[in-house]
């Protein structure tokens, strides 16, 4: 039986005091590699920059002897971040070399002056991809999606979804839209993509509000790590 935890590691780079949190977090990344190798036949460079900056949303399972072991995980990193390492936004270099590299729409909601947040690296940890449990994760990923808009005052986020694994049905159920009809990059082997904006989180879509007060039990336990000297005070309402 699993003990799950809800975990978000903000800001990784400047975590590496706290050994729990980045052994946690240096799982997650080679779950990720793992994974990707087994569903994409070309070499995906899965790991990068974003991974230091970004904030890393984890479905994780306490172990008998305390250590936490990833179970499903979800990348954010916001503009600021971008902006704050002088980075270009990691969507963009997704899109480069395709029709959509100087999509007026997304330029559009990157000048908005909102925070936004692009989402990416959808990822089970191969070690759990069978598990009876499997059908729930998601949810849990939900969760910390709804969580992470409110402590990171995300306005907007944007992220491109795998056709061939439904992430489209899954974006859509959290009340984002496609922007763009379905297109290919090298970072899904060329395999169809969608991409997606939600361009209001202070709208959430009745179902996760009940899946948040459904699982209250995890989320009121959810830890934030992230690099501040004065701790998140977040309290968490469902």
């Amino acid at each position: 039986m699993l003990n799950l935890k809800l975990i978000i590691i903000d800001d990784a780079i400047h975590l590496r005091e706290q050994s729990q949190i980045c052994e946690l977090w240096r799982k997650c990344l080679w779950a990720k590699v793992e994974s990707y190798e087994n569903h994409y036949k070309h070499s995906i460079l899965t790991v990068g920059t974003d991974d230091f900056i970004g904030s890393h949303l984890i479905l994780a399972n306490k172990l008998p002897g305390g250590k936490l072991d990833p179970v499903m995980m979800y990348k954010a990193v916001r503009l600021s971040k971008y902006k704050q390492f002088s980075l270009p936004f990691g969507l963009n270099k997704t899109l480069k070399g395709t029709h959509l590299e100087n999509s007026i729409i997304l330029n559009k909601i990157l000048k908005s002056g909102d925070e936004v947040s692009y989402n990416s690296s959808f990822t089970v940890n191969p070690k759990y991809q069978n598990h009876p449990a499997r059908s729930s994760f998601k949810d849990y990923i939900s969760i910390l999606l709804y969580h992470y808009n409110i402590v990171f005052n995300v306005k907007q986020w944007v992220s491109i979804a795998a056709i061939k694994y439904k992430v489209d049905k899954y974006f859509l159920s959290l009340g984002a839209k496609p922007i763009h009809d379905a297109f290919s990059v090298k970072a899904s082997d060329m395999e169809p993509v969608q991409l997606f904006h939600h361009s209001d989180t202070n709208i959430v879509p009745d179902h996760i509000l009940k899946t948040v007060k459904k699982y209250k039990h995890i989320s009121d336990s959810l830890k934030i790590y992230h690099s501040n000297d004065e701790d998140i005070k977040y309290k968490i309402v469902a």
